[in-house]
């Protein structure tokens, strides 16, 4: 493995850097929910309290678990600034945590080959894309991966101020995300476990209760509050005891390797379709255009899922090991991967297991130690050509939405100035961008046509006519429909010709943007 040091340290240089650049170029609002949780932030330091009632506008109805919506309101009260001028700042500070908390675990565990979980934590592009822009579940990362280091400082030292202190980010992280949440039963069994020697025996219901008490007041308050216990994702909850039934009644085999193809393509962040149907991504990349989005999905596929289940492998090839840490990564992947099985009946999302995935680097190296040097030099090839992708795809993936937003600028000032009381529809994100930028009611063609969540847009409204265009929006009560230069499914033919018929009236245009008023 020495003569592959200077080259992954060489990737690793350049994951870094990839990194850095998606944190300074990628506008918080292309990923979803990211401008939901600023905006409560951002109710926090303008009023001092948690938004109970909801904000209308933003679409917030019910508050999640606060940590990290108090964590950004604090340093905007501390600060003086407004959310929004603290957002990059921020982006870049705890994407800087978060490579530095699992570098640190790393060193720790592997002083000699931590190198090649620092490249393979870079080459995850889920791990750089959402900690490109403020978002909850990249804050919540951080926090695993400080509680596993207690835990393994814990184990090799025994002295209890690793027990005891651990209390704090277990805490912090079950009342940062529910997919957080889920991971404490596992660092509560195994903290309580590795403090059975006799002088450490007295202090386990002290942790217990500490941590129960920090990470369950949220949730007890939340409960008596709304009757839910988990009231910002009760429907989850639901999919999860009416799944057994739905595996019943589907094709297992069929099933089961649609999973893992859907789960693979999301947890390598395989290009989304619509950037497909871009004119500008056609004349810059006509090669990856003729082939279209299932053939480059399937060319990815043969490079991506070998490392997937490699990675597989490494999991439970480790939990066999003497380290105690193993077997607890282990449960940690499982715990985590309830909320996709969960979600699974409408669309398998790989981010549900966004928490965890950092340790995943430590999972990689533990495998590649486990194998003959054949296999080791075929899984590091792989692992270069996977890198080649990933930082290719996530510069792209930024600068590419970066432009696309600057050329929308005009767009949401243009919005900013209509009525009060004006409803917008557009797709993709930019609806939220609109809530947030414009403080304009807006909505999605998801949510005027019903298309299922997970579903692209794009197929759905370009079979659409002019006039079932029309239905639907006034239906709706939408006064004016935007078209935007990134997310856009509406068929252009079809927007000219309601203009023609009367139905639309331009009112503002810049590029690709376009504004019109629904008469």
């Amino acid at each position: 493995m020495l003569s592959y040091k200077k080259l992954f340290l060489a990737l690793f240089i350049i994951g870094v850097l990839v990194r850095l650049f998606v944190a300074i170029t990628l506008p918080d609002s292309v990923l979803s929910d990211s401008l939901y949780h600023l905006a409560i932030a951002e109710h926090i330091a303008e009023t001092g309290f948690l938004p109970f009632e909801g904000i209308e506008l933003l679409r917030v109805s019910t508050v999640p678990p606060p940590m990290f919506h108090i964590f950004v309101a604090s340093v905007a009260i501390i600060s003086g600034l407004a959310v929004s001028q603290i957002a990059l700042p921020l982006t870049l500070l705890v994407s800087a945590i978060q490579l530095a908390a699992i570098l640190i675990l790393l060193k720790k565990l592997f002083p000699k080959n931590w190198v090649y979980g620092g490249v393979f934590f870079t080459v995850m592009p889920l791990l750089t894309k959402y900690a490109g822009v403020s978002y909850v579940e990249t804050f919540s990362s951080i926090l695993v991966v400080a509680s596993v280091y207690f835990f393994v400082s814990f184990h090799k030292t025994k002295q209890k101020k690793f027990l005891l202190f651990s209390a704090l980010p277990l805490s912090a992280m079950a009342i940062s995300k529910l997919n957080a949440t889920i991971l404490l039963p596992v660092f509560i069994l195994f903290f309580a476990l590795g403090a059975r020697e006799k002088k450490l025996r007295s202090w386990i219901p002290l942790f217990i209760v500490v941590t129960l008490l920090f990470s369950g007041s949220w949730f007890v308050f939340e409960f008596f509050r709304t009757g839910e216990l988990f009231s910002s994702n009760a429907g989850d909850v639901q999919q999860l005891v009416d799944y057994p039934q739905w595996v019943a009644g589907s094709n297992p085999v069929f099933g089961a390797v649609g999973f893992v193809y859907e789960f693979n393509k999301g947890f390598w962040a395989f290009p989304p379709d619509n950037v497909f149907s871009n004119a500008q991504v056609k004349q810059m990349l006509p090669l990856i255009e003729a082939i279209g989005p299932a053939g480059l999905a399937a060319l990815l596929s043969l490079i991506t899922i070998p490392l997937t289940f490699f990675l597989a492998f490494a999991i439970l090839r480790s939990a066999k090991n003497k380290e105690p840490y193993s077997l607890m990564l282990l449960l940690l992947y499982a715990f985590a991967f309830i909320i996709v099985i969960a979600r699974s009946k409408q669309y398998v999302s790989a981010r549900m297991i966004l928490p965890v995935m950092p340790l995943l680097s430590i999972s990689f190296v533990q495998g590649i130690k486990t194998i003959s040097a054949n296999w080791r030099k075929a899984v590091l090839a792989l692992v270069v050509v996977v890198a080649a992708y990933s930082f290719l795809n996530m510069v792209f993936f930024a600068g590419y939405y970066q432009l696309s937003f600057q050329k929308s600028a005009g767009l949401y000032d243009s919005i900013s100035s209509l009525p009060e009381g004006s409803k917008i529809v557009l797709s993709g994100n930019h609806f939220r961008a609109v809530r947030w930028i414009a403080k304009r009611e807006s909505i999605g063609p998801e949510e005027i046509f019903r298309i299922p969540k997970g579903e692209e847009p794009g197929p759905f409204v370009r079979g659409l006519s002019a006039q079932e265009i029309y239905l639907g929006i006034t239906q709706s009560k939408v006064s004016h429909l935007a078209l935007t230069c990134v997310d856009d499914p509406w068929d252009r033919a079809v927007i000219g010709e309601m203009e023609q018929q009367g139905l639309l009236e331009q009112v503002f245009i810049q590029d690709c943007a376009v504004l019109y008023t629904v008469n």
